[in-house]
C-alpha cells in the first residue's frame, strides 16, 4: 500500500472534523473542496481511511442510509504533533451520530447570523487549556455539564461572551434539567438557547423552568427545529416569560 503524504489540505479536514466529532462528506466538501470535483475530495477520503487517519460510518436517518465521517488518534497526531500527548483524553468518537450532525447544522445556521462574532464546538470548550482560545468565552464545564456550542454575540453596543446552545432532541430525565437550570445561575453564563427537535419538547422544558426557584427569569430561551433552520429573515428565540432574543439572517447556510 502506498504511502500517504499529509498536505495542508488533510490538515484543514482533521481540524475541521476535530471540532465537530463527525461530518458528512457534502459539508467537508463546502468548507474545503468548494473548488474541486467531488470524485477528487472522495479519492482522497478513501485515502485517509485507507491509512487508518479517518474512520466513515453508516447511519440511517429517515429511513435512507447516510456515511459520514470521524477522524483517529493517527490523524490528531499528525494535526497538532506538539500537543499530542494533551489531547489524549480528548474523546474524537461521536456518541450520538444524529445528535452531532445536528449540531453541525445549529452551528452552520449561527453562522448567517448578523450577532454572530464567534461560535466553538464542545470539542473546542474542552481543550480550551491547549487549543488557542478566547479567554473570555471561557466556560468552566463539568463532565457532565459540556455544552454542545458556545456563541459570542454582539447586541447593539454589548458584547455576550458566554450564551450556550444546547441542542435537544428528547425529553431527558427531569432532575437533569432542574439541575442543570440551578447551575445557570451559579455561574456567569448569558443566557442558554435551546433548539429542540419539537414543540412539545419545548413546552415541557418550560414547565421545568418552574421547579427552579432560583432561575433568573429570561436567562434561557427556545425555538423548535424546523423554526431555527427554516427562518431566512430573523430567528426568534422566545423564554417562558415571552421575552424574545432575534437574530437576523445575512447570509446563506452551506
Amino acid at each position: 500500500m502506498a504511502k500517504v503524504f499529509i498536505n495542508l489540505r488533510d490538515l484543514e479536514i482533521f481540524e475541521y472534523i476535530f471540532k465537530r466529532k463527525i461530518v458528512e462528506g457534502q459539508e467537508i466538501k463546502n468548507a474545503i473542496f468548494s473548488n474541486v470535483a467531488s470524485s477528487t475530495m472522495y479519492r482522497r477520503l478513501r485515502k485517509l481511511i485507507m491509512r487508518k487517519y479517518l474512520v466513515q460510518v453508516g447511519y440511517t436517518e429517515n429511513s435512507r442510509i447516510r456515511v459520514a465521517y470521524m477522524m483517529t488518534n493517527k490523524a490528531l497526531k499528525s494535526l497538532y504533533p506538539d500537543i499530542f500527548d494533551k489531547l489524549k483524553g480528548i474523546k474524537l468518537k461521536s456518541d450520538s451520530i444524529l445528535h452531532d450532525l445536528a449540531v453541525n447544522k445549529v452551528a452552520r445556521k449561527f453562522r448567517t447570523f448578523e450577532e454572530t462574532l464567534d461560535l466553538r464546538f464542545e470539542q473546542e470548550i474542552v481543550a480550551k487549556n491547549v487549543l488557542d482560545f478566547e479567554p473570555s468565552m471561557s466556560y468552566r464545564f463539568s463532565y457532565r455539564r459540556k455544552p454542545d456550542l458556545v456563541l459570542q454575540m454582539c447586541k447593539g453596543d454589548t458584547i455576550y461572551n458566554k450564551i450556550i446552545i444546547e441542542y435537544e432532541s428528547s425529553q431527558k430525565a427531569k432532575s437533569r434539567y432542574v439541575s442543570y437550570f440551578n447551575y445557570i445561575n451559579e455561574s456567569d453564563i448569558n443566557a442558554v438557547l435551546y433548539v429542540c427537535k419539537s414543540r412539545a419538547l419545548i413546552k415541557t422544558l418550560k414547565s421545568l423552568e418552574q421547579d427552579c426557584y432560583s432561575l433568573e427569569p429570561n436567562t434561557v430561551f427556545y425555538i423548535s427545529e424546523e423554526e431555527f433552520l427554516n427562518s431566512n429573515k430573523i430567528v426568534s428565540f422566545e423564554s417562558s416569560k415571552k421575552k424574545k432574543i432575534n437574530f437576523k439572517v445575512i447570509s446563506d447556510a452551506t
